[in-house]
């Protein structure tokens, strides 16, 4: 199977572990809402498809129709289960332990 496509299903496939981990519709994770259970969603989705798949934030941006610095302010929160920092060009990022 062509890798491109592989790639698209893997990014599909977090973002719909996320919407139902998060009990949100996947539209509504694409959407422009911003209401704190999507934007959770949205920004858990952000940090997995960097975290695993080591897309640039230009790629996940174009993904999920937002600018990259929306990917870097999702990268800079800290996620639930997370505890330890590394810094990125001067900024704390938050990562899974």
């Amino acid at each position: 199977m062509n890798e491109r496509i592989l790639m698209t299903q893997r990014k599909r496939k977090i973002l719909n572990e996320e919407c139902l981990a998060h009990g949100v519709a996947f539209h509504e994770v694409m959407g422009r809402s911003r209401k704190q259970p999507i934007a959770k969603a949205r920004q858990s989705a952000m940090r997995r498809l960097r975290m695993e798949l080591g897309l640039s934030l230009m790629s996940i941006g174009q993904y999920m129709n937002r600018d990259h610095t929306t990917v870097l302010h999702a990268l800079r929160q800290p996620a639930p289960e997370t505890r330890s920092v590394r810094t990125y060009r001067g900024w704390n990022l938050w990562l899974p332990e």
